[in-house]
């Protein structure tokens, strides 16, 4: 070949080379932002707790799976405290932890403007038998007993804060999964209990003096249950009026005793003597029944 031909022919191999080099750097430019280092927790990190640096890991994921609350980097981590827990392999949120310079402990768990009020919960029915968990959402009743006169005595129950969290029960921060039962009772149930739960201010205040004036208790709400209900009060002569609500009195009404006389029919054994009855006809608000009874012969 011609020096014109060899010529040619070296500028294309270098052209070539030249485009799978630009090309190979490409790619790994492209990969490489494509990848993302984010940090996990390498054991499990409870609330208060102050993160160090053996408590992370990196870890190298692509970067569309990447959230904006996921920590970038070791320092956006090392030194601050968990607000909520963090579990085994989970990804760290700066979400879930304090500001920088917040020191380690429980406080660090309560949101601005909160509170963190304990109450007494007297026995296991109070505290909805055990059954509470951290975390969970309850109303708080207070029931109280006044004395009208000398001995008689009435009662009244009234919500006093709805929709509130439970932050901790006794000295437990964390939430718990549920144990199977063992066919034995716990041993804390007939002992009071301290719950401790997340309010405003005015709701703490509320809480203190409700504890002093009578009983608090707890009931548990759904978690998909976020309303507030109103006029939940009611008075110990309104449950005797609910009570009282079912009336009876005998009737001698034809009608009724034709009903009576074939549901006895239908009851009644075969070859057994002939006994008299009568009937009661009961009322339960706007529900009519008839009750047939026995009537000794004279």
């Amino acid at each position: 070949m011609s020096p014109r031909t060899w010529l040619v022919l070296f500028f294309a191999v270098m052209s070539g080379a030249s485009a799978i080099i630009g090309i190979t750097q490409m790619r790994a430019n492209q990969a490489q932002k494509e990848i993302a280092t984010v940090y996990m927790a390498k054991k499990v990190v409870g609330r208060g707790y102050q993160l160090r640096e053996e408590d992370i890991e990196a870890r190298r994921i692509p970067s569309s799976l990447v959230h904006e609350s996921m920590a970038r980097s070791a320092e956006e981590i090392i030194g601050r405290v968990a607000k909520l827990s963090i579990i085994e392999g989970e990804f760290v949120l700066k979400t879930k932890l304090a500001e920088a310079g917040v020191k380690a402990g429980f406080a660090t768990t309560i949101p601005s403007g909160l509170r963190a009020k304990s109450i007494t919960a007297v026995t296991a029915a109070d505290r909805v038998s055990g059954l509470l968990n951290v975390g969970d959402h309850v109303d708080v009743l207070l029931t109280r007993v006044t004395r009208n006169g000398s001995s008689t005595e009435e009662g009244t129950t009234e919500t006093l804060v709805q929709n509130v969290e439970v932050l901790a029960i006794d000295r437990t921060v964390e939430s718990t999964a549920a144990r199977p039962s063992t066919g034995t009772a716990d041993k804390g149930d007939s002992k009071p209990s301290s719950v401790t739960l997340l309010v405003t201010p005015r709701d703490a205040s509320v809480l203190s003096l409700g504890q002093k004036e009578g009983t608090l208790s707890l009931s548990l709400r759904s978690p998909e249950d976020q309303g507030i209900v109103q006029d939940t009060d009611l008075l110990d002569s309104e449950l005797h009026d609910e009570a009282a609500s079912v009336n009876s009195y005998t009737t001698d009404d034809p009608k009724v005793m034709q009903e009576v006389s074939w549901m006895l029919a239908s009851l009644s054994a075969p070859n057994s003597p002939p006994t008299k009855h009568s009937a009661i006809r009961t009322l339960r608000g706007s529900s009519a029944g008839v009750v047939p009874i026995q009537v000794q012969s004279k």
